[in-house]
């Protein structure tokens, strides 16, 4: 806003080294990363400026702390500036620009205030509450932020016969800004960014997610077809009916998720069915286990992975399948298939009943926690 209005920047003080980073990217003029009971005029070589701008740790006075106001440590942070200011001598800034939480003012009765106020006054500064205003970013400003912070302004008696600052009136309701004024809705980033900003670690546990899971969605098609074959239908029939009952109680169990009464009613009668029907078929019911826990674990690492394109996420994913599956195919038959009704057939079956459907359910945990899609399966 000061270089907006045409001042410049001689230097800026943070401690925090995430803070400093993001100050670093968006200005040029220097920045000294230390705490501010270690800053001093001489020892850091502070040029004397016009206006002296400060915000001091808020959380002793917010409304959402414990108000313990200059009793705690942090609250304390306002006397280094007093102290700066102070080094700075015959050379003190003309003007003080301050801001806090809007509940400042009323803090402890008032004494906090008081305690400012006087402290301001007696380096030589025009002050008072009138020189003091609770302004709403929204409505003061374009940005689009709904906050609320008390600003307070002090003018040196040295070089102004009283405090002449007059507080901005609201903007008018045309040029506020939304925040989806900022940002472009339509056009979503190359994932190559997310990439970028993670750890190598994190990048490890994202490859190892995916190869994972297609590992595991690869065991369900050969169990879930060795089991047909060999076993007994009823065996992949009981698989459909059990996977449910694994994702949800996979994701209320490994991911936490909430688990709403009626939801945990619909799964007791679910696995007291389940367990009904499959009385005398051992058999059947561990390879529909098997078929269906590799199917729900697969679905629930799938939830883990949520900052991925879900549809570029199940292309590597299937790509992976086919170079993991290719090589049993060579060894049980004698060559690939030239018919083109026959690539015209596995192409149809597995983009309607492999693809889509996959797909559809990659894209529900988007928004819907594994252990209802769980449930939702049933349907």
């Amino acid at each position: 806003a000061y270089t907006r209005a045409g001042a410049q920047v001689s230097w800026a003080n943070e401690i925090d080294a995430h803070a400093c980073r993001t100050y670093r990217a968006n200005f040029e003029h220097r920045l000294i990363e230390k705490s501010i009971t270690d800053l001093s005029v001489k020892g850091d070589n502070l040029t004397p400026v016009d206006i002296l701008t400060a915000g001091f740790r808020c959380q002793p006075f917010s409304k959402a702390g414990n108000k313990l106001g200059f009793s705690d440590q942090r609250g304390q942070m306002f006397f280094e500036i007093i102290r700066l200011i102070e080094e700075f001598g015959p050379n003190k800034p003309k003007i003080l620009f301050f801001e806090n939480v809007s509940n400042f003012k009323t803090h402890d009765g008032g004494r906090t205030f008081a305690t400012v106020k006087e402290a301001v006054k007696s380096l030589g500064y025009w002050f008072s509450e009138s020189s003091t205003r609770i302004l709403n970013t929204r409505i003061h400003s374009e940005v689009p932020q709904n906050r609320e912070r008390i600003f307070m302004v002090a003018y040196s008696q040295d070089y102004f016969s009283d405090n002449q600052f007059v507080f901005p009136e609201p903007e008018p309701e045309e040029n506020r800004k939304d925040v989806r004024d900022y940002l472009n809705l339509e056009e979503k980033a190359p994932e190559i960014h997310y990439f970028k900003q993670i750890t190598t670690r994190e990048k490890r546990i994202v490859l190892s997610q995916v190869i994972g899971a297609t590992i595991l969605l690869v065991l369900n098609w050969y169990t879930f077809i060795y089991a047909i074959n060999n076993v007994s239908i009823k065996s992949g029939a009981f698989a459909y009916m059990v996977c449910p009952l694994i994702t949800a109680f996979g994701g209320f169990v490994i991911l936490k998720e909430h688990l709403y009464r009626i939801q945990i009613i619909a799964l007791v009668l679910a696995t007291v069915s389940i367990l009904m029907l499959a009385t005398g078929s051992l058999i059947e019911v561990t390879w529909s286990v098997v078929i269906a826990a590799l199917y729900a674990f697969y679905l629930i690492i799938q939830r883990k992975m949520q900052n991925l394109d879900k549809l570029n996420v199940l292309a590597v994913q299937i790509s992976i399948a086919v170079l993991l599956m290719l090589p049993f195919f060579l060894y049980q038959h004698t060559g690939l298939p030239l018919e083109t009704g026959f690539w015209l057939n596995v192409t149809l079956i597995a983009v309607l009943f492999t693809v889509i459907p996959l797909f559809l359910s990659l894209f529900a945990l988007v928004g819907i926690p594994s252990s209802t899609l769980g449930i939702i399966i049933y349907i």
